[in-house]
């Protein structure tokens, strides 16, 4: 009688596993973006040095903040971006703003909900 109820109970027992929801869409992480700036009086160039390719698999956009200012810098996704994705090691961008303020390179999650500073650069200790 004992093995009856014991075999009885395997099929609901691994029915949850067989019948269990499959996962949502991945909500994506931050690519790994690794900068070369050259500061010069108008603002600064920017360089994809090296990491993990932007693409729109993983990033809604990623712009340029001057956080004083309150302007942004589109680089791709968005309105106005100068690039289009994959975003690779080797891209560049060039940001016309006052090199003396701290500027931010910034993610956004494809969800629009999360953003994420890759980089600061700019300010006076530059």
């Amino acid at each position: 009688m004992r093995r009856r109820q014991v075999l009885a109970a395997v099929p609901v027992a691994l029915a949850g596993c067989v019948a269990a929801p499959e996962p949502g869409p991945p909500t994506g992480s931050p690519p790994n973006v690794f900068l070369d700036v050259d500061r010069h009086t108008e603002g600064f160039e920017l360089r994809f040095a090296y990491g993990s390719p932007v693409t729109d698999d993983n990033t809604d956009r990623l712009y340029v903040t001057d956080d004083a200012a309150r302007t942004e810098t589109p680089w791709v996704g968005g309105d106005g971006a100068p690039a289009s994705f994959p975003l690779e090691p080797g891209a560049e961008l060039s940001v016309d703003a006052d090199p003396s303020t701290e500027h931010r390179l910034v993610w956004v999650a494809l969800d629009g909900d999360r953003s994420v500073s890759l980089a600061q650069f700019g300010g006076e200790d530059e």
